[in-house]
């Protein structure tokens, strides 16, 4: 194979376009060129972009019809689901319905299209509109509705009042105690409170630091 003679401003755009091409493939083909230009041996380029000798031929015949924009082509063309041709009466459908499930939205697709997918093609088919599905709470079955409202309405100051439904439970149940700032002084001991006896033989007691 005749060797390639690759100019300045060829090695400088096979250079930028081996990091910058948007397609992967593409830049595996430049780099290959690029190193092709940089006099690698053609042994080492194979390895380095893990191609074949076939492939790298390809690459080389490419550069040669067509120098980079060659190159840059994609030869490869994606199959194009059937679903395509109905997307904007189908999308505008599930938008303004969302479906619950994979599922209706198979059997809703295939009464607006005559086209019946499996639930892996709808779902795919859904992700392409961006649709994603979301997670929804439940309300539980036997749910009180009417305790429920109960408690919203009523007073919270009777509840603490009563004692816990469970006799056995060893949690304490008292009301809140609110501090009294005269207790304190400066240092956060309870002076006040040690400098008197409790009142009516009262249990309480003060702690110090």
């Amino acid at each position: 194979m005749d060797k390639i003679e690759f100019t300045t401003a060829e090695r400088e755009a096979l250079q930028y376009w081996r990091f910058h091409h948007p397609h992967p493939r593409v830049q595996r083909k430049m780099e290959a060129l690029y190193l092709q230009s940089q006099g690698v041996a053609p042994a080492t380029i194979l390895r380095l972009c893990a191609i074949s000798k076939p492939t790298f031929y390809r690459y080389l015949h490419a550069y040669r019809a067509g120098g980079i924009a060659k190159l840059q082509e994609v030869p490869f063309h994606r199959r194009q689901s059937q679903l395509a041709a109905y997307r904007t009466s189908i999308e505008a459908d599930l938008r303004q319905r969302p479906p619950a499930s994979v599922a209706e939205a198979a059997a809703r697709i295939a009464q607006l299209t005559g086209l019946e997918r499996g639930p892996t093609q709808v779902r795919q088919f859904l992700q392409s509109l961006g649709m994603k599905p979301r997670k929804v709470g439940q309300i539980p079955a036997k749910a009180d509705v009417t305790a429920q409202e109960d408690f919203k309405t009523e007073p919270l100051e009777p509840r603490l009042e009563k004692p816990p439904l469970d006799s056995g439970s060893s949690s304490l149940w008292m009301r809140p105690i609110l501090s009294s700032p005269r207790f304190w002084d400066g240092c956060g001991a309870l002076n006040d409170c040690l400098s008197k006896p409790p009142v009516g033989g009262s249990a309480s007691m003060c702690w110090q630091r």
